[in-house]
């Protein structure tokens, strides 16, 4: 989700592109934008701030409706709408329709390849360019 979390900073760009591609670079882009101190890496905390952004109702949890209605409040094409939906599954691990503490721990660990607990630019943009080609195939 973070990367939502991490992809609405950037969205303004993808708009106008309208495309995904290269995957590797949309990714790197989405990174840079979530790297929130600018350190290169990636931890918890940068994550889960960028997750409150999406917590409008303050319960700790993001729900698909809270996260699309932060989406739609910055644009209104139907391919970015899909997008950030396609991402939203990305972020909800335990498939409930919520991003919680527990889905961000999994995608975490799931990006985090090496596990020393931050995410690199490497391992973040080797996850979501993978998870970006998905989604150009369902568009």
């Amino acid at each position: 989700m973070w990367s939502l979390l991490l992809l609405l900073p950037i969205l303004p760009s993808i708009v106008l592109s309208l495309d995904l591609q290269p995957h590797n670079e949309t990714a790197a882009a989405a990174f840079a934008a979530t790297d929130l101190n600018h350190d290169g890496h990636i931890d918890k905390p940068e994550i889960e701030n960028l997750f409150k952004l999406f917590d409008t109702n303050h319960d700790g949890r993001v729900s698909g409706d809270e996260f699309m209605a932060t989406v739609r409040s910055h644009q209104h094409d139907a391919r970015i709408n899909f997008i950030f939906w396609s991402l939203f599954n990305v972020y909800d691990v335990t498939n409930n329709n919520v991003v919680d503490h527990i889905d961000i721990d999994r995608l975490f660990a799931l990006i985090d390849r090496n596990g020393d607990n931050v995410v690199s630019r490497q391992e973040y943009t080797q996850y979501f360019a993978h998870q970006f080609e998905l989604m150009d195939k369902e568009i």
